[in-house]
């Protein structure tokens, strides 16, 4: 059994860990040395959000379509949301959304953003006990 080895990361600030992991899913992870958690973690949100868009269209990313805390959690999704939001244009006439596609759409871009709030927990507790475990099991 190999010990595991814990990388201090106290020059990094608790802040800029969250900030980060918030922007780019799993950002806060790579920036503390967890380079295969990170890679995972945006495959995994950037796949479900994306899905999400494929399902409902960049439409359902908007605070008009539903109340403002459903838009939120979409918007906890990081820059996949925020790149969607001012991708589809303020210029653009409404489009009435409807359907179990719609719906579905919604329920994966929301849940991205959930995904990525927990991962966002995560990186802040990781950075605020200043010890990273980078111990890999070896099989």
């Amino acid at each position: 059994m190999v010990a595991p080895h814990k990388n201090n990361i106290s020059n990094l600030p608790m802040v800029l860990i969250g900030i980060i992991a918030w922007l780019i899913p799993g950002g806060g992870h790579w920036l503390m040395g967890q380079k295969e958690r990170g890679v995972i973690i945006f495959v995994g949100i950037c796949t479900t959000f994306i899905l999400g868009i494929m399902l409902g269209s960049i439409y359902i990313v908007d605070p008009k379509n539903g109340n403002v805390f459903w838009f939120s959690l979409q918007i906890l999704s990081g820059a996949p949301a925020g790149l969607v939001y001012f991708l589809k244009g303020s210029g653009l006439s409404p489009l009435v959304l409807y359907g179990h596609g719609v719906d579905l759409g919604d329920l994966y871009t929301r849940l991205a953003g959930l995904l990525n709030f927990i991962c966002i927990l995560d990186a802040v507790y990781l950075s605020a006990s200043n010890e990273v475990n980078t111990s890999a099991k070896k099989i």
